[in-house]
Order: structure tokens, then C-alpha cells, then sequence
């Protein structure tokens, strides 16, 4: 198992050395613009971080750790998690990768993208500025379990819980932006204030004594920030600075209502290649290859494309 974290470890920096990011200010929200997300060497790094995520070597305080594995079965295990999240091979049917699929690859790549926040000054001052994340709700196994999608501590000047929803779609971004505002509409309300109480309970004990003395009460009525990002269609040209009602209703400022519009090439193919490169990665540590090996090979294949 520590041949998958050192592999995490090395996709974090290549992701935080890969990605550009650029923040857009509007009246009502702001949003980022992401390039290189479609790189062939992204979706390699992407698909080993995935894999941590699968194999649940990501922890809540983003911490990677593997010492609930048994080195006897580890590779069996893993493969087991990987094959009831993304399916034995890319032949499963278009709906299972609309519904489940595709949009667990989205949460991933959300939580990502905050990971980053800790070792990528730019993607920091985007979504967190002048702040420090303290930790990530572990990804759902499946897309469709209810709750939110994404929820995280951090602390600028107080300490805040960040709130991520995801939507995977390919023809429909605009759609996809409101029904995530219509979830954050629904946290404004307390619907899913046990939800944050939950995952406060899970990361409190990792945390330094004086970040929990910090944490009392509902503290996140009055320090919160929203995060939807939306994967769709490159051939789609969503107005992203529009001003929309939906989004200024919700009554915080607009720096704390961050979109993360991610424009896919061959939206579909993305998706196929992240999964297949997902099972590929597994192969080769299951063949006994080591890190440098694994990550000679993903570099090779980039090249030859």
C-alpha cells in the first residue's frame, strides 16, 4: 500500500505544478477558470489520485494512509472498491456512467481540486484566501448517496466549513449550476445541519487542541463558503459571468460563492480514460512494479500521444 501513497503523493505536486487557475470576480459570485484539465498527463495523475480515494487511503484530515489494509489482500481489496465504483471495464451501460459513475469521478476531481489548496498558492487564493484547510469529508463510494457532496474545515480569520455539490453534465451546465444552487439554498435553511455536525464529530479529534477550543456551536451561520463545480461539454458555452437571481439570493458575499466551471473535450472519452487508467494503475502494482516503473509508464504514454 505504500507504493499507491507514495503515488498520491507524487500526483499531488505534479497536479499542483500542472494545473492553471484564474479567479473572475462577478456582482453576485465569483468563478475559476481551470486549464490543462484535459491533458492526457492530468487524467494519468488524476487517475492515481482516484485510486487512493477508491482504496480510501485519503483520510479526513488529507492525511494518505494505508495501515487498514492487510498486505495479503491489499491488491484484491482495492480492486474489489475500484470494480463496484467504476465498473470491471468501460462495456457498462451509458446510464450507469451518466448516474453513478461519471459523477463519483466528479466529486473526485472536486476534492482535488481543494486538496490543492495546501501546496498550490494560486488554486489558495482562488477559493481560500489568506486561509488554511484543515481537512476534506472522505468521498462518497457512490454518487448517489444522499447528502453533500463535498464538506471541509478550514480558518481565515475564524474557523468555516466549506460546502462542495458536483454535477456531471455533459449538454446541460446551466442546469447544472442551479440544482447545485438549490442544494446550497437548502444548507442556508438548516436542512443539512446534521450532515456538518457529523462530519465536524468525524475531524475533530485530528485536529490541533487549539483549532478545536475554536470550534462551538453552529459557527458556520457565520463563517461559510460554496463551492459547485460543474463538469460538462466542451461544446457548450455557458455564460459563467452571468448574474443569476438563484445565485444572489443566496445572502453571503460574493467572494464566498466560488464556481468552478471544469469545460471537458470529449466529454465522455475524459471519463472512459480516467476509469481505464484507473484500472491500469492497479495492474501494474499488482504486477509488482514500483513507483518510479508506474510513473515511468504513464510518462511514456503521454509522450507517444
Amino acid at each position: 500500500m505504500e507504493i499507491l501513497k507514495e503515488l498520491c503523493e507524487e500526483a499531488l505536486n505534479c497536479l499542483s505544478d500542472t494545473l492553471r487557475f484564474e479567479l473572475f470576480t462577478e456582482q453576485t459570485h465569483c468563478y475559476i477558470k481551470v486549464e490543462d484539465i484535459n491533458d492526457s498527463k492530468t487524467k494519468k495523475y488524476l487517475s492515481i489520485y482516484l485510486v487512493n480515494i477508491a482504496a480510501q487511503l485519503i483520510q479526513i484530515n488529507l492525511d494518505i494512509w494505508a495501515g487498514l489494509f492487510d498486505e495479503k489482500s491489499c491488491h484484491l481489496d482495492v480492486r474489489k472498491s475500484l470494480t463496484n465504483i467504476i465498473g470491471e471495464d468501460n462495456s457498462i451501460c451509458e446510464q450507469e456512467k451518466t448516474t453513478k459513475r461519471n459523477p463519483w469521478i466528479l466529486e473526485c476531481i472536486s476534492h482535488l481540486l481543494l486538496n490543492l489548496v495546501r501546496s498550490n498558492s494560486v488554486i489558495c487564493d482562488c477559493l481560500l484566501p489568506y486561509g488554511r484547510l484543515h481537512g476534506l469529508e472522505i468521498v462518497h463510494k457512490s454518487a448517489n448517496e444522499p447528502g453533500l457532496d463535498l464538506i471541509g474545515l478550514y480558518e481565515t480569520d475564524s474557523i468555516g466549513i466549506c460546502i462542495g455539490e458536483t454535477k456531471a453534465y455533459e449538454k446541460s451546465p446551466s442546469k447544472g449550476l442551479k440544482d447545485a444552487f438549490q442544494k446550497f439554498h437548502q444548507v442556508e435553511n438548516g436542512d443539512y445541519d446534521s450532515d456538518i455536525r457529523a462530519f465536524i464529530s468525524n475531524i475533530r479529534y485530528s485536529l490541533d487542541r487549539e483549532i478545536q477550543n475554536k470550534i462551538s456551536g453552529s459557527f458556520w451561520r457565520n463563517e461559510r463558503r460554496y463551492y459547485p463545480t460543474i463538469g460538462y461539454s466542451n461544446e457548450r458555452k455557458p455564460r459563467w459571468n452571468q448574474n443569476r437571481e438563484y445565485i444572489k439570493s443566496l445572502e453571503i458575499s460574493c467572494d464566498k460563492k466560488i464556481i468552478i466551471p471544469l469545460s471537458i473535450c470529449d466529454f465522455r472519452d475524459f471519463f472512459d480514460d480516467i476509469a481505464e487508467n484507473m484500472r491500469l494503475i492497479v495492474l501494474a502494482w499488482e504486477g509488482g512494479q514500483n513507483v518510479q516503473q508506474i510513473l515511468s509508464s504513464i510518462n511514456e504514454e503521454v509522450t507517444q500521444v
